[in-house]
This record gives C-alpha cells, structure tokens and sequence, in this order.
C-alpha cells in the first residue's frame, strides 16, 4: 500500500504523480505568461521527480518510512518557499515580523 501511495505515477493521489504534476503545471504557467521566476522550484521539482522514479518500495522501507516521509516533506516545504518568493514575495523575515503577539 506504501508503495501505491508514494510511487505510483497514475494514481492522482500519490508523491509521484503530484510532484510530476506540479513541476508540468508550473512550466506551463512559466511558458504561458512568460514568467521568468520559479526556476529554482522547477529544477527542485524535476530532482525530486527524479529520485521518485528511481526508488523502489523496498528501499524506502528498509532505510526508514518516517524518515522518509520526513525527508519528503521538508524538501515540499522548500520548494513552496521557493515558489512563495518567486511569485508572490514572501520574505520569511517579514512573515515572522508580521507574527501577533499574544496579548
């Protein structure tokens, strides 16, 4: 079941076929507006989509599901921080600036 949700590449749902998905969409918004930001998530996208295709079930759960799934999350995370900056100017100093204080 791991395997099906992680690595198949039809299954709409899983790691694999989002990543796929993500790094077509972005290229194609990039190419229809002309966008010239958003390479650094695009050459992300398509590493991680790289390494998606060439693991196998067993290899992921012999060096550790969690660690995995973790690993897989934070390189999530830094392709949508790229993808903030480039298209929407997030600065992660102004976010933790604009945080509210509890009162």
């Amino acid at each position: 079941m791991a395997g099906f949700l992680l690595l198949n590449q039809a299954f709409p749902r899983s790691l694999h076929h989002c990543v796929r998905e993500a790094g077509r969409l972005l290229g194609e918004v990039k190419s229809r507006y002309s966008l010239r930001h958003g390479n650094a998530a695009a050459e992300e996208l398509d590493r991680l989509r790289g390494v998606l295709g060439t693991l196998d079930i067993s290899t992921i759960l012999s060096e550790g599901l969690h660690e995995f799934l973790d690993l897989m999350q934070q390189q999530l995370i830094a392709i949508t921080r790229d993808l903030s900056i480039a298209f929407f100017g997030y600065s992660p100093g102004a976010a933790q600036a604009q945080t509210v204080m509890p009162q």
